[in-house]
């Protein structure tokens, strides 16, 4: 007879068969892309030329278009110098966190939760266009594993609300920091969330005035200042390029990339979650009414990350499609409830 552990294994055997043809199959049959994706290309490969880690570099002069901390670069720098460098090598960082936020939804609602309800999220995750498309689990960038880092953030901070470990404050604030170093701001967009639900749970004081909470604070803020310093002082202006123009982007129109305040959701509704959308809207309505109190609490910390992060990102000047990326784990979870209930 197969044990608890040993049939979750199988079924995470089942799912990497799954993501295999999803994610990784033919993922370097298509031309590098242009802007972003070959942007980091050739700052990925003028840092293997020039030996600066900490900078930037485009056409051999220091970049100051792509502001973003060198984590993408450096992760992506492994797998060129293994595979060589081409499309597969600069791609797979971002497919493997793609891969990596599948499964590791996946164990946590199967070994908190449900396996079905698992089963089912992995399942719209990974027929999201807005998850696995353009810009996003396939591309040479740094949305996936953005994604992935704050994914794994977010569920120890879950972990922490639902099982009250302190040692998950720490852990949480490991992969903030990851985050941080993957795009800055974006792994700050939460902040609002994290801020209302410990207040909801009369958890801050505890949550902050902890060993744990002190140690992960300092270490996001000695290794992001760090990174910041040691790039300002190869590229003087840095500082103020990421001061003024990146936290401007709320405020102000960068690069032409403006749009409607409805544009993400109207995305949502018409391409990147439309077949979901009906069942994420029936899912929000059950973190109202649902019975079970440990399922509606989840879900209602979830719509919660949901509407606060599409409402930070719908209220800035400076929209871009794939911005939303983060989103797809807690809204595939969301559309996911209403079908495992009927199902159950």
């Amino acid at each position: 007879m197969l044990t608890g552990t040993n049939k979750n294994y199988y079924h995470q055997i089942g799912l990497l068969v799954l993501i295999y043809f999803v994610v990784f199959i033919k993922l370097d049959s298509f031309h590098m892309r242009w802007w972003d994706e070959s942007m980091f290309a050739v700052n990925t490969y003028e840092m293997m030329e020039n030996g600066k880690y900490f900078s930037l570099y485009f056409d051999g002069t220091p970049d100051l278009f792509n502001t973003k901390p060198p984590l993408t670069n450096w992760v992506q720098l492994i797998f060129v110098k293994c595979l060589g460098y081409n499309e597969l090598a600069l791609r797979l960082p971002s497919a493997i966190a793609a891969a990596l936020s599948v499964l590791l939804l996946f164990n946590f609602i199967s070994k908190n939760f449900n396996l079905l309800w698992a089963w089912l999220s992995a399942l719209v995750l990974l027929t999201s266009s807005g998850f696995i498309t353009f810009h996003t689990a396939r591309t040479a960038d740094s949305d996936s594993l953005l994604t992935f880092f704050l994914l794994a953030a977010n569920i120890y901070f879950l972990k922490y609300i639902l099982q009250n470990n302190k040692r998950h404050i720490f852990l949480f604030l490991i992969f903030i920091t990851i985050a941080f170093a993957t795009k800055m701001y974006a792994a700050l967009l939460f902040a609002p969330v994290y801020l209302i639900v410990l207040v909801q749970q009369k958890k801050l004081k505890e949550f902050i005035l902890n060993k744990f909470f002190i140690l992960g604070i300092s270490l996001f803020l000695l290794l992001n200042i760090g990174l910041i310093y040691l790039r300002e002082l190869d590229t003087p202006g840095y500082i103020q390029q990421i001061l003024f123009k990146d936290a401007g982007r709320i405020f102000n129109v960068v690069e032409d990339h403006e749009e409607s305040a409805g544009f993400y959701f109207y995305n949502l509704f018409t391409t990147r979650f439309s077949i979901w959308f009906v069942l994420l809207i029936g899912g929000s309505l059950f973190a109202l009414y649902s019975e079970t109190k440990t399922e509606k609490r989840l879900l209602s910390i979830l719509v919660l990350f949901s509407f606060i992060y599409l409402l930070i990102i719908s209220i800035s000047i400076t929209k871009l499609t794939w911005y939303d990326m983060p989103l797809y784990p807690y809204l595939a979870v969301i559309a996911a409830y209403p079908v495992y209930v009927l199902m159950e």
